[in-house]
Parts: structure tokens; C-alpha cells; sequence
């Protein structure tokens, strides 16, 4: 194992009755750094975050935490003594505590005393909770009773801090905030933490790698621009944001398919399916009945304000999407010329 991983597991399995929710999983993560597991519902991803934490035990394999064993192959900790702070979806704050109580909380028995006042204050310094101490929960709105929860789960110096849906409870405005606030807040603290979303924009945001899970197993882990612009199957790519799929030639570095010659990345040649992202498209408006060009009539037009997705039909028929930013938009019956800049990720074709 290496000296700074914080987290490993290796081989882990877990089924409840015929359910395999975790297949023979392997995973190790740096000391200091955040790891999304991303998938779909089902996928075993919240299954993995509670073998971690001491909620389930593997039925194979093995798991590390700070280099120590805490699961699989003789070792079975319970969750209170594996060094892990557990942040869960609905906060789960003691209604009856104030601020400054729930945070210490976690400190018994191992802090004593003066030190136990000064480590409550330095962890709501650094949630940026300064003034709160005496306040209720109720009296809180959702991202302050969020840092609590994380201020709580930090108190104790955990060697990993384990994030189960943080931001699902929050509205979209609050929801962008808190991903920005806690994510500094955990890197101030120099955390290590695992956290769970269904959510890819969360995950790309707030992580420092991704491992997308896809029934029971890691099907990619990588840093969030790897694998949105270089995702391993089909598969990763259509989940992972939007993306426009076409069929074309591969060879040499270069794909041959409806939008003209583009460059291509990927180890198949031949027949190939090729992903490009919609941000990869862009339309301009055909000069003096000018048709040099890729042609194609605008269908659908949603504006987000920052930003764009026109959807277009080229005339060889293939229906993509085009990201463009928030200024004037184009209106459905338009004829566009499309433009490829970027490159193309090409999959076997199926």
C-alpha cells in the first residue's frame, strides 16, 4: 500500500441474497484528496460508502484505512473505532443541541476539557459558523445545518470523512453554493473524503477523481476532465454529461463520419461509433447563400442563460446537439453551418 493512501480495498464483494451489489472491487485513494462515486441508483456505489464506514461488512475481500485493516481477512472494526466521519443526507443534527454541542459531540472521550472547547472552535472557524454556537438547528438555515454536520463529522481528526448525498436536500441555487463552500472547507482541513452522488455535475465540481460505478463495479476512475473528454466505453460517455453519437471511419488519428474529417482519439480503427461533446459544435449562420459547409436546420432551441443547447438536423440526416454560450440564440427552422472543433473519442461499433 502506499505510504499517503488513505483508503483501500481490495477484491471487495457484497450481495444481499441474490443482489450483488459490489463485485470484486478495488480502490485506493490519496491521502488529501476527494473521490465521487458516481452511478445510477443501484449501482452499489452507497453500498460501498457503508462497507467503508462500518455499516456492512464485505462478504470477500479486504479494507484499509490509514493503513490499518478494519475489514475482510480476520479484521472487523466497528464503525466508532475506524478513525471515519460520517456526513449523512438529512444532516442527522441533534434538534435538542445547540451549534457548539453537536459539534462536540463526536469529542468524547477523546478530547478533554479545554481542549475540547478549543477544537469546537476552531472547526466552526473553519465551516465559518464564528457567532453560531448557541443557535438551534431549526434556528439554521439548510447550508448552515449542512456545515454543522461537516464540522461534526471533522471534529475528531477522522483519517477520511464519508459523504452520503451531501448536497440532494438543497435547492439548485444553494445546491451550486454549498459544493463550492464545503469543498473548500475540506481541503482547509486537508481531508480525505469518499463521497456518493447520482448527480455529474456535482461530481465532476467537487472532486478531485470520479469513479463511476455501474452494477457493482468500477467501470472508470479518473480525474473529472479525463473522464468527461476521454470517458473508457460508450457507456461512461453517454452517462457523464451530454454527448452526440456518430457513426464514422477511424484510422490513423483522424474520423471520417457525417461531420467531415475530424480528429479522432481511441485505440479502434475501422467502423467505429465517435463521441463529441456538444460544446465540440459550433453554428454560424450561412453567408450570401453560401453552402460550403457541414448544413444543417436548427430544431430545438433551450436557453439556460450562460448558456445554450440547440439541437440540429444535418441534412445527412444524424439529429446532434450544439452548446453554445448565453448570446443571441438561433430559431428552430434556421438553416446553420456546423463547424467541428475538437476532438472525437471513437468506441467500437456495436
Amino acid at each position: 500500500m502506499s505510504r499517503q493512501a488513505m483508503i483501500r480495498l481490495l477484491g471487495v464483494s457484497k450481495s444481499f441474497g441474490a443482489t450483488k451489489a459490489v463485485r470484486d472491487l478495488d480502490l485506493e485513494l490519496a491521502k488529501g484528496k476527494i473521490l465521487a462515486l458516481l452511478g445510477p441508483s443501484g449501482c452499489g456505489k452507497t453500498t460501498t460508502l457503508r462497507l467503508l464506514a462500518g455499516f456492512e461488512s464485505p462478504d470477500a475481500g479486504k479494507i484499509e484505512i490509514a493503513g490499518r485493516p478494519v475489514a475482510g481477512h480476520g479484521a472487523s472494526l466497528a464503525p466508532e473505532k475506524r478513525r471515519v466521519g460520517m456526513v449523512f443526507q438529512d444532516y442527522a443534527l441533534f434538534s435538542h443541541l445547540t451549534v457548539a454541542k453537536n459539534v462536540a459531540y463526536g469529542l468524547k472521550g477523546s478530547f478533554g476539557g479545554k481542549k475540547r472547547g478549543a477544537r469546537v472552535a476552531e472547526v466552526l472557524g473553519l465551516a465559518r459558523l464564528d457567532g453560531l454556537e448557541g443557535r438551534m438547528p431549526h434556528e439554521l438555515s439548510g447550508g448552515q445545518q449542512q456545515r454543522v454536520a461537516l464540522a461534526r463529522a471533522l471534529a475528531p481528526e477522522p483519517a477520511v470523512v464519508l459523504l452520503d448525498e451531501p448536497f440532494s436536500n438543497l435547492d439548485a441555487a444553494l445546491r451550486a453554493q454549498m459544493r463550492s463552500e464545503m469543498r473548500e472547507i475540506l481541503k482547509a482541513a486537508g481531508a480525505t473524503a469518499v463521497f456518493v452522488t447520482h448527480d455529474q455535475a456535482e461530481a465532476l465540481s467537487f472532486a478531485d477523481e470520479v469513479a463511476v460505478m455501474f452494477d457493482g463495479k468500477i467501470v472508470q476512475l479518473a480525474p473529472p476532465e479525463v473522464l468527461y473528454h476521454r470517458p473508457a466505453t460508450r457507456a461512461v460517455a453517454e452517462f457523464v454529461g451530454e454527448a452526440n453519437f456518430v457513426p464514422g471511419t477511424a484510422k490513423g488519428g483522424r474520423l471520417r463520419c457525417a461531420l467531415g474529417e475530424v480528429p479522432a482519439c481511441g485505440e479502434c480503427i475501422g467502423n467505429v461509433e465517435a463521441m463529441l461533446r456538444p460544446e465540440a459544435l459550433h453554428l454560424r449562420v450561412p453567408a450570401n447563400g453560401e453552402d460550403d459547409g457541414v448544413g444543417a436546420t436548427v430544431i430545438a432551441r433551450e436557453f439556460y442563460g450562460h448558456d445554450q443547447l440547440v439541437k440540429l438536423r444535418l441534412d445527412s440526416g444524424p439529429i446532434l446537439c450544439s452548446r453554445l454560450g448565453g448570446g443571441p440564440g438561433f430559431k428552430p427552422g434556421e438553416r446553420v453551418l456546423v463547424e467541428t472543433r475538437g476532438t472525437a473519442v471513437v468506441f467500437p461499433k456495436v
